[in-house]
């Protein structure tokens, strides 16, 4: 295995804004040929925002199929994921899902994986320390649900953005914050205003490394924990071949 190092000094800054969200399963019959489990009701949300998509096409970011949230609900618990049923390769999505009867949905999170859990009007999302290096998979976004059941998403996360060139043999990159500050850790997102904001009252799991796998020549997406000064840099690490 190769490995070439180099340290990078800057202030981080950086973000990005996107999202997206789902559908689920189901029992008795419905008038629209749907089929519903007794004790549920089969609702559809819309993801409106113009702001959070799960992947870049020409100058738009869009919503694409298999696109998963999750729904939280006013008493603490949420939904299996709900995958997209409408609106892929397009800027406005559509998610149907089981909502438990009597119970009502408060907040969204994409990608489903992200969701770790509510503590009143906090949701908790978590950022890994091991990621693909897609942009849907590290695009983490909140939302809260409207009345109508829309959605305006709000990304909660940061990003680096790495670009592999043709003919490169790197499999893996590496991201240290050489003063051992958090790069991966669970966020609390606070939805009490008007859109959400997140926070820098870590949790879970928390890392100072993150890596992500790469495959070929390509642009990468990592995500990483916002609003975090790393005064000593950052290291990259670049891997090749067998890791």
């Amino acid at each position: 295995m190769k490995r070439i190092s180099r340290t990078i000094i800057f202030t981080l800054c950086i973000a990005a804004l996107f999202s997206c969200a789902k559908e689920i399963e189901q029992e008795v019959e419905t008038p629209g040929d749907e089929i519903v489990s007794e004790g549920y009701t089969l609702q559809t949300f819309s993801a409106i925002s113009e702001d959070t998509k799960t992947s870049i096409s020409g100058g738009n970011t869009v919503w694409n199929e298999g696109d998963q949230i999750r729904v939280v609900f006013s008493d603490g618990s949420a939904s299996d994921p709900f995958t997209l049923t409408g609106g892929a390769n397009t800027t406005t999505g559509e998610f149907q899902g089981l909502v438990p009867n009597g119970k009502t949905a408060s907040y969204a999170v994409y990608p489903a994986s992200a969701y770790s859990s509510v503590s009143g009007s906090t949701v908790n999302v978590a950022i890994p320390a091991s990621q693909p290096g897609t942009f849907a998979a590290g695009n983490i976004a909140v939302a809260k649900v409207a009345s109508d059941h829309s959605m305006a998403f709000k990304n909660v996360n940061a990003f680096l953005v790495f670009q592999l060139k043709s003919g490169t043999d790197v499999t893996r990159v590496e991201v240290t914050s050489v003063d051992g500050s958090n790069l991966a850790a669970t966020v609390p997102v606070s939805c009490s205003g008007d859109t959400p904001t997140p926070g820098n009252a870590f949790s879970g799991t928390q890392a100072s490394t993150v890596s992500m796998t790469t495959s070929s020549a390509g642009i990468y997406y990592m995500s990483i924990v916002p609003g975090v000064t790393h005064a000593k840099g950052l290291k990259m690490t670049y891997y090749a071949g067998d890791t």
